[in-house]
């Protein structure tokens, strides 16, 4: 249930709280006043849009929240533990958004920041809107299947998710399927150019660290001379000392006159071990320093071999990956091609076996999910009857149509719905988009939207335009049966009818005010002597004439039971 909306700068609404009541909460005011800004504000809530444009003029930002009761809902419960939503231990829940002037937004549930996605999934178990956009999924037929779907509830949406997994499956078997069943010759085209690519990757014999090591060997053998002579002279320089003493000679020299003045400061001996362990440690390196300086050699032969070894690999580099390893991985994805095409026929069996027992499957539950539909189209039929007949559609005649084809592959299955409607005795029915009045489509709507109750009750229901095209006692039918569904349902509705007006538990009143030359909308709930003189204002134009006043006062008085 909706307790309160609060709103801030939103379009010409500076910041008012709007609070709900349980039951049928009526919303009125002059054309242009605001009253429609209240549901787009709760649409903005539902994951509605919600853009730069509905800042008020001058603001920096807008923003809208929304306060709910969600008792025991417990898919709304199971959405916010999955998502790391704390509950409140008062069973409430808190949307808002903002937006702020470069078009920037904000979710957030129960104060934690959360994705729009997230919103989407919370309050489709939350509100139902119902308005221009409901009226246009009634004429489209495409979504009649799903109107007659939802009065099934749990026997159709478990059988619907069957369907969905199966034909994802057929859908991805077939897929696999129309890429073997290629022509014999494109085939062996495809197993000659695999056939190839895998032969000159297996003749290259690459190793994944090899292109690092030649790299690095022919750097070595390139710059041989300049090797040889630089380890010749610091050999000779630590080592041999032809012409003056060596590095060794002049350590060990040192360490002679250590010794000798050792016994006069015992601070000598720190200095004495970082000598002696320096001249370990060239002993240590003397044997491989030797055998690297022997072992230099000058290789032009091996330097045109690891060039040829390297441009080989940089050729296979520009055909088949960037890198030794993603070759590699590449080769072992031809390979699995090619094994693939070669064995395509064995495989094309095995995939027509599964896609058959699939499709076995499908008929079955489609056929199933037919049998269902037709079942409680019946049902749905004498129930949105009887509904029209209660709205003062004498003798209107709703006709569900279900056609089935067995060609078609579909997670709704089979089944083609239509909705039709004679809105007099006599009438040929026809399809609901080519119903003139505006009066009789919303009452067909409020019908299928109250059956729908029946099986789904619980939510918010949300009323724009429902007296569209109605008047007179029509009128004071249909705000006996918002009446009557409020009961089952909170309901929020806008109307410009007294008849429906007098009817609501709680009635909100919006008011456009001017000042300073500044527009903005005054939103209040009404108490019992300020209904009368709004309700009077609907049915004269003028508040303060005295039979409007009288009558006003007596259709809130009289009994509005549903």
């Amino acid at each position: 249930m909706l307790l309160e909306i609060s709103i801030k700068n939103f379009v010409i609404i500076k910041e008012e709280t709007i609070s709900f009541e349980n039951g049928l909460n009526i919303i009125t005011g002059e054309t242009g006043s605001g009253k429609s800004l209240i549901i787009d504000c709760i649409s903005a809530l539902c994951g509605g849009k919600f853009a730069k444009e509905n800042i008020r003029t001058g603001e920096s930002r807008a923003f809208v929240q929304a306060l709910f009761y969600i008792g025991n809902n417990h898919i709304v419960k199971e959405i916010m533990c999955e998502n790391g939503i704390i509950e409140d231990t008062e069973d409430q829940l808190v949307i808002s958004r903002e937006i702020n002037e470069s078009g920037r937004t904000s979710c957030r549930v129960n104060g934690q920041i959360v994705t729009l996605t997230i919103v989407k999934k919370l309050t489709q178990f939350l509100v139902d809107i119902i308005g221009q956009n409901e009226h246009q999924l009634l004429f489209n037929i495409n979504n009649h299947i799903n109107f007659l779907d939802q009065y099934g509830e749990e026997s159709t949406i478990l059988l619907k998710e069957d369907m969905k997994e199966i034909v994802g499956k057929i859908k991805l078997l077939t897929e696999k399927l129309n890429k073997l069943n290629v022509d014999n010759q494109e085939r062996e085209r495809k197993i000659d150019l695999l056939n190839f690519q895998i032969d000159e990757i297996n003749k290259a014999n690459l190793k994944v660290d090899e292109e690092e090591i030649l790299k690095n060997r022919r750097l070595i053998l390139i710059h041989a001379e300049k090797l040889y002579n630089s380890i010749c002279y610091i050999y000779d320089d630590l080592y041999n000392g032809a012409s003056s003493p060596s590095a060794i000679d002049k350590i060990n020299s040192s360490i002679n006159h250590m010794n000798e003045i050792v016994s006069i400061d015992d601070k000598i001996n720190s200095f004495k071990t970082v000598i002696e362990t320096a001249l370990y440690s060239l002993d240590d390196i003397k044997h491989e320093l030797r055998n690297y300086k022997d072992n230099i050699e000058i290789n032009d032969d091996e330097v045109n071999e690891i060039e040829e070894r390297l441009h080989l690999i940089s050729k296979l580099k520009r055909k088949y990956g960037n890198t030794i390893k993603q070759i590699i991985e590449y080769k072992s994805s031809m390979e699995a091609d090619y094994n693939q095409l070669i064995n395509s026929e064995q495989i094309a069996n095995n995939l027509l076996v599964e896609i058959n027992n699939y499709n076995l499957q499908y008929k079955q539950k489609s056929k199933e999910l037919s049998n269902i539909r037709l079942s409680l189209s019946k049902k749905l039929e004498n129930e949105v009857e009887k509904t029209l007949d209660e709205l003062n559609m004498k003798g209107a005649k709703f006709i569900i149509s279900i056609t089935s084809n067995e060609d078609i592959i579909s997670f709704n299955g089979i089944d083609k719905v239509e909705f039709l409607l004679s809105s007099n005795p006599g009438e040929v029915p026809k399809p609901l988009i080519k119903i003139a009045s505006g009066g009789e489509i919303s009452r067909v709507l409020l019908s299928i939207k109250y059956c729908l109750l029946n099986n789904h009750s619980g939510s918010c229901l949300v009323f724009d335009e429902v007296d569209a095209g109605i008047g007179g006692l029509t009128a004071d039918i249909v705000g006996k049966k918002l009446k009557s569904i409020s009961q089952k349902s909170q309901g929020i509705c806008i109307t410009h009818l007294p008849q429906i007006a007098s009817y609501g538990d709680n009635h909100i009143q919006t008011q456009k005010i001017i000042e300073k030359e500044k527009t903005y909308t005054l939103i209040k709930n009404l108490n019992y002597e300020e209904r009368i003189i709004e309700i009077s204002r609907m049915l004269s134009g003028n508040k303060d004439v005295e039979m409007s006043l009288l009558h006003a006062k007596a259709l809130l008085e009289q009994k509005k039971l549903p």
